[in-house]
């Protein structure tokens, strides 16, 4: 498939905000394909796709928080506009754990090793030891459990920096369950994938928090897991990859299923065969860089919601091919690439541009996939 020759890109050729929905019978496959030619052009733009949606795909702008990405989107333009400054108001950004610096949404809270004693697979002498983190709301809302865990290039992470926090606190004040987690850094040595022990520590986190829920009052069949960067390869893993062990059983536990019922990957790095390990070399753009070998996409795929920075090195069509390759399967999506952001984009952001409300898009797609109710 390939672009029209209708359509002359050139020097002229100004920076663009698409629009479809994931089930158009007028492919979203040819927005996709007009993003991905932006992008070897450098021309700023923002793709924005709603998943189960057809053509025509207005929503209803007044339903609020209850809303979906589709009800919201006319918000996207004005968004684009002040990102871009083309209505010369864009304004000094804001470090995002500034706007979300306490923990006053929380009520119980308590940590936990996620490996019993002596029992931990592929033990590493210099690597970090694994632990959840229970965030409980005060006020209770949805029997929905939210993990989240931090990127870090699998050197290190952080789950009380700002690719974590902040979302962990906006969750608990929608009325959320979040887990938080630490998992094994840095990369294991011996030969085995740069991912290998993160990804056993999340298919165990995944089967604890299942096993655990029930008395909790909440859920067991409603668990979602969401990272960035790094940890968007690693939810990347643990969403296509379910039916795979990355680990030998150790005990009863682990006849429990460690697959997840949606995901939410942020700037997913290491996504293509440009850039498994370092920032994609064309940008993901070329025929030729394919989804990485480690992934498997199978029938335990559960529907994603991606976001990602239109100018990251480790590029947006790391997402947009992910995307691509779940609605091949009918497995709708949303995603949202967000103009002249680079990676870490959530980090500062200026009010009034989608960097700033982009936790916003978590809520609407569990609204539109029901899984917060």
């Amino acid at each position: 498939m390939k672009l029209s020759d209708a359509f002359k890109f050139d020097a002229k050729t100004c920076p663009m905000a698409l629009f479809h929905g994931g089930t158009d019978v007028y492919s979203p496959n040819g927005s996709t394909q007009i993003y991905r030619q932006l992008r070897r052009m450098k021309i700023p733009a923002e793709l924005h796709l709603f998943a189960d949606r057809g053509h025509g795909f207005m929503g209803n702008p007044n339903k609020g928080e209850d809303g979906t990405a589709y009800d919201h989107w006319l918000d996207r333009i004005p968004e684009f506009f002040r990102q871009m400054n083309f209505d010369g108001r864009l304004g000094p950004e804001v470090e995002l754990m500034t706007r979300y610096p306490n923990d006053d949404a929380r009520g119980e809270f308590h940590k936990e090793p996620v490996w019993p004693e002596g029992r931990m697979p592929d033990v590493q002498a210099k690597q970090c030891q694994p632990y959840l983190e229970w965030h409980m709301p005060k006020e209770s809302k949805t029997k929905a459990i939210q993990i989240i865990y931090s990127g870090g290039s699998y050197q290190g992470n952080n789950p009380n920096g700002f690719e974590v926090a902040p979302a962990r606190r906006y969750l608990n004040e929608k009325g959320m369950t979040v887990v938080t987690m630490k998992y094994r850094t840095p990369r294991p040595q011996g030969g085995l994938a740069k991912h290998t022990t993160a990804w056993q520590d999340l298919q165990r986190a995944i089967r604890i928090v299942r096993s655990k829920a029930a008395a909790k009052g909440l859920d067991p069949d409603r668990i979602g897991i969401m990272g960035s960067s790094a940890g968007g390869h690693l939810t990347l893993m643990g969403a296509t990859s379910s039916k795979q062990r990355s680990y030998r059983p150790i005990d009863d536990l682990d006849k429990l299923s460690c697959n997840a019922q949606w995901a939410v990957a942020i700037y997913p790095a290491y996504a293509l065969t440009d850039g498994e390990n370092s920032h994609n070399t064309t940008g993901g753009n070329a025929d030729d860089a394919r989804l990485a070998p480690e992934f498997s996409f199978d029938l335990a795929t559960c529907p994603m919601l991606f976001v990602h920075g239109d100018a990251d090195g480790w590029a947006a069509m790391n997402s947009v091919k992910c995307w691509e390759q779940l609605r091949r399967m009918g497995i709708q999506s949303d995603l949202h690439t967000l103009a002249k952001r680079g990676h870490c984009f959530q980090r500062k952001a200026a009010p009034g541009t989608g960097s700033y409300t982009w936790m916003d898009r978590i809520w609407e797609f569990m609204n539109h996939k029901g899984v917060n109710q």
